[in-house]
């Protein structure tokens, strides 16, 4: 039991959409007032600006995203984190993720990484998850960008020659 002091009485935090139940009673127990209560907090979380211009790079080089998170908003609890996957721009939780971090930078990893092959970079914003230390990809209010395009195309020395037409 836990007493009001000064008329006020905080609860811990109870997950969005659970029902509580409180009881109230007076200080000399006579009678016990009970209220079931249930609240859907509201999604505040809003991501930012990614620039979409691609980035064309050799496998010496580094990507860099360009986020702007000021354009967005965070809730409480929520990380932001820059994934490197391949598939579809738009549709980066069906592709394989082949790193993520909060900083943005991606350097080409020949263990995971082909050259020629074309991959994207995405921002997401929403509850870590305590496993893995990226997103929660469960996270209802989980936002993401679409990717920016990140092409390898090159080996190191080689110059700005491309081996393949590349078109968003």
């Amino acid at each position: 039991m836990t007493q009001i002091q000064s008329g006020v009485y905080q609860s811990g935090w109870i997950p969005t959409g659970s029902s509580v139940e409180l009881s109230v009673r007076d200080r000399h127990i006579c009678s016990t007032d009970t209220t079931s209560l249930q609240h859907e907090c509201v999604c505040i979380t809003d991501i930012g600006d990614l620039d979409l211009t691609p980035i064309i790079l050799c496998a010496d080089g580094t990507a860099r995203a360009q986020y702007d998170g000021s354009t967005g908003m965070k809730d409480g609890n929520d990380v932001v984190r820059y994934v490197l996957y391949d598939g579809q721009s738009n549709d980066p939780l069906n592709g394989t993720i082949i790193g993520f971090n909060d900083n943005g930078v991606f350097v080409f990893d020949g263990s995971k990484m082909q050259l020629g092959k074309t991959y994207y970079i995405a921002v997401f914003m929403g509850n870590v998850d305590p496993v893995t230390g990226n997103v929660n990809y469960g996270d209802r209010c989980i936002q993401n960008t679409p990717g920016v395009l990140s092409d390898v195309v090159c080996v190191s020395g080689s110059g700005d020659q491309r081996v393949k037409d590349i078109e968003l």
